[in-house]
């Protein structure tokens, strides 16, 4: 499920910036997945972590641990991302690689 949602978001943003189709999925409509993709996320979390709910000292580690895994990881990719936009303006699709953004 995870990759048909990637692929969507692609083929639409392919469709947008350079009139190309993947597989015709920017043309799908749209039937409530963000509503599916909500419950099954909201269903594995309750799942996997049902067992600590309400013991002490499980939040707190849950956020460290949410903290690290993600945000080195998110800052890394986006600085990666910003250094091609500036070095490449091509990269930056719909921008001029300026710091002006309006």
């Amino acid at each position: 499920m995870p990759l048909l949602v990637m692929l969507h978001h692609l083929s639409t943003t392919m469709m947008d910036y350079y009139g190309f189709n993947i597989w015709n999925l920017a043309y799908l409509p749209l039937t409530g997945g963000v509503y599916y993709f909500f419950s099954l996320s909201g269903f594995m979390a309750y799942y996997i972590y049902r067992q600590k709910f309400g013991r002490k000292g499980q939040l707190s580690d849950f956020l460290v641990n949410r903290f690290i895994r993600i945000y080195p990881l998110y800052w890394v990719v986006t600085l990666a991302f910003l250094i091609l936009a500036f070095l490449f303006p091509w990269f930056a699709t719909g921008r001029s690689g300026t710091w002006l953004l309006f």
